[in-house]
């Protein structure tokens, strides 16, 4: 097991790419959420309102039909794409062909799949699916994890999983208890036989590429489907790797008050650049976390 080593601030800073000031939504990456099902369109709208936040030019909610207004009031700056579903409003496998024809008109950049999507086999059968198929960065959390096994998850290039101790737990087939007490090492077995990153959301969060271990301390309650958007746009642009997930936790937590705003001030590209820079300028790890790698 790797021992920790400390991120500063300044080196943060630098691995924020920089954006220009006449940059576009079509410059800043198109993330697709996979998210949503019937009464569950709360988490569908948090995650894309977080990648949303951190600066994503474009955010796709692609949700079962019964919900798709519902995130559209949520969230008028977010595209939707409203998927098949059942009698119950959860999503069947005739979201495939509609999801890949969508793939094939858009530049998606980013997937985030799983929060609110509902545990059953047919949500499993269109996560494997998309697993096998899709080759680039993908976010798996909550009911994405929920509908896999760790078999599923192997060598696919870019995924990341952000499970809390009970969903690794489940995947790992182990005891909740050994989780709790030895953290570190399990992200870390788990990103290392798997190929991917994990991020392990807890107090500390444990990010691990079963190379290379970060924890952050979190100082403020936060919400995991939010936290989940935050990560997909750090995939599209910049670097890449466990450092990186320590900074989109760092400004997962910087990020999430905005007093007074609405919800449009959250795509600015120009405020969200800035606010990030202002963030970890002056070594400001003082109130909300601290990041070791």
């Amino acid at each position: 097991m790797n021992s920790p080593l400390t991120l500063s601030a300044p080196q943060i800073k630098m691995m924020l790419p920089p954006r220009p000031v006449d940059a576009h939504k079509g410059l800043n990456g198109h993330v697709l959420v996979l998210a949503g099902s019937r009464g569950m369109s709360g988490a569908a709208a948090l995650c894309s309102r977080g990648a949303l936040r951190i600066g994503a030019g474009l955010v796709t909610v692609a949700i079962v039909s019964s919900e798709h207004t519902v995130v559209t009031e949520q969230l008028p700056e977010a595209l939707t794409l409203p998927l098949p579903e059942t009698a119950d409003g959860i999503l069947t496998e005739n979201a495939l062909p509609v999801l890949r024809d969508y793939f094939e008109k858009r530049k998606i950049n980013v997937l985030a799949i799983g929060p609110g999507l509902s545990v059953c086999a047919a949500v499993g059968r269109v996560i494997k699916t998309l697993l096998k198929e899709w080759d680039k960065p993908l976010v798996l959390d909550a009911d994405g994890l929920n509908n896999v096994n760790l078999r599923d998850l192997r060598n696919h290039p870019g995924l990341m999983i952000t499970p809390h101790v009970g969903e690794l737990t489940r995947l790992m087939r182990s005891e909740a208890s050994i989780v709790k007490q030895e953290p570190v090492r399990c992200a870390e077995k788990v990103a290392r036989e798997c190929s991917m990153i994990c991020v392990l959301k807890g107090h500390p969060t444990i990010i691990s590429d079963g190379k290379k271990n970060c924890s952050e301390s979190h100082r403020k309650c936060g919400n995991g489907d939010g936290g989940d958007g935050r990560h997909p746009d750090r995939g599209d642009r910049g670097p890449s790797g466990s450092r990186t997930l320590a900074l989109g936790r760092r400004l997962r937590g910087r990020l999430s008050p905005w007093p007074g705003r609405g919800p449009r001030a959250d795509v600015r590209p120009r405020l969200a650049g800035q606010r990030c820079r202002r963030s970890v300028a002056g070594g400001a790890f003082q109130d909300r976390s601290q990041v070791t790698c």
